[in-house]
């Protein structure tokens, strides 16, 4: 079966048609002269039959579906995805192709980076270290460094986040525990917020965290155990709500955008906090070996966190409870998703490794090789 036919099959599929004889077992014989019949099927069954003959005719490799361990690594069904890596060590930002699992070379100023955000267009990326006081954009299209934005005198950032119509950057200054918001049109620092005394040490990790709507930011001071919420359209801060001693480490707010979700360092909880009433819900206990990174899956409905011993957690943000865990063979760093949330991408600072993991099957792919202590990791096209 050609191309052609090929597609042609899937039309008919998709219209709502439904063949008479067993689809995979006719087009893993060539045939061509399978009989229809209409029928009302559902979308899942159509996929099914769909994936199915793609896969049977070679259209769709088998490992990019994922599969047993050592399996090809499995790809974003997207073309054109590129994961954008910041190292610590070896220094600049590392583009990778999703589809290929190839790296290239690497791009920004030579600077070292720990914290990344992609602007929705994915034109340019924001940088930062926790070393310094300045956020840096850096073109995709050129990979060349912009003038560094200082966001104050001293200090040093421990966290970015952007608000998704692409306006705003904020940054949190880990010395003072002050948010300072940056404008991507002009590229220039507005009045820093503060949310309290001591901030965050440097390394923490996921500390800014933006709701869907754009309308608030949450800021998390590490120090303190409190996460602040913030409005992004008068630049005030409100009521900070109290986790308790064990300090806030990462924050993350899934799609759905009712919860905000706080991974508390040393206690090894999750604690969720409704972004409607401001209260901090029933705490989710996790391993005894959590890690710590934290994201959502694009979809909304998972919120994922690091495990040490070389795992993802998944816990539902629709029933707020730990699933089993994805096994990979190195701890994750940080985490984001291909845009179709199919795809978990985690970094590995000790190996220098992106691996990509298999949402669907818990197949984890071929490592890819980035460079010196990869940290953040963000994805575009």
């Amino acid at each position: 079966m050609d191309e052609t036919q090929l597609r042609a099959v899937l039309a008919r599929l998709a219209a709502g048609e439904q063949p008479r004889v067993d689809v995979a077992a006719a087009l893993a014989r060539g045939r061509r002269g399978l009989r229809w019949r209409r029928a009302g099927l559902t979308a899942a069954p159509v996929a099914a039959v769909a994936v199915a003959a793609l896969v049977l005719t070679g259209a769709i490799p088998l490992g990019a579906l994922g599969g047993k361990a050592g399996s090809p690594a499995p790809a974003a069904t997207e073309r054109g995805v590129t994961a954008y890596v910041a190292l610590l060590c070896s220094k600049g930002i590392r583009p990778v192709n999703v589809a290929t699992g190839r790296p290239r070379p690497a791009i920004g100023s030579g600077s070292s980076y720990q914290y990344l955000v992609l602007t929705p267009d994915g034109k340019t990326i924001y940088a930062a270290s926790g070393d310094t006081h300045v956020v840096t954009p850096i073109s995709t299209a050129t990979g060349r460094a912009g003038t560094p934005i200082s966001f104050a005198a001293s200090g040093w950032a421990s966290g970015l986040a952007i608000t998704p119509n692409g306006t705003t950057v904020y940054v949190l200054d880990g010395s003072t525990g002050a948010v300072t918001p940056i404008s991507t049109a002009t590229n220039t620092a507005g009045r820093p917020i503060p949310i309290g005394p001591d901030g965050n040490p440097p390394g923490a990790a996921a500390t800014l965290a933006v709701t869907p709507d754009g309308k608030t930011l949450y800021a998390l001071n590490g120090r303190q155990g409190t996460v602040t919420p913030i409005s992004t359209a008068t630049g005030t801060a409100r009521k900070p709500v109290h986790l308790g001693l064990a300090p806030g480490f990462a924050v993350v707010i899934p799609a759905r955008g009712q919860t905000a979700y706080v991974f508390r360092w040393g206690e090894d909880l999750v604690t969720p906090i409704s972004t409607v009433t401001g209260a901090a819900g029933k705490p989710i206990k996790l391993p005894a070996s959590a890690l710590g990174p934290v994201a959502a899956a694009p979809d909304g409905n998972t919120v994922y966190v690091g495990v040490r011993r070389g795992a993802l957690l998944p816990i539902s943000a629709v029933t707020g409870t730990a699933g089993a865990p994805i096994r990979m063979s190195v701890p994750a760093t940080a985490i984001t998703f291909s845009p179709d949330g199919r795809v978990a991408y985690a970094t590995n600072e000790a190996s220098g490794t992106v691996t990509p993991v298999s949402i669907g099957t818990g197949a984890a792919g071929k490592p890819i090789r980035v460079g010196g202590c990869p940290m953040s990791v963000v994805m575009g096209r």
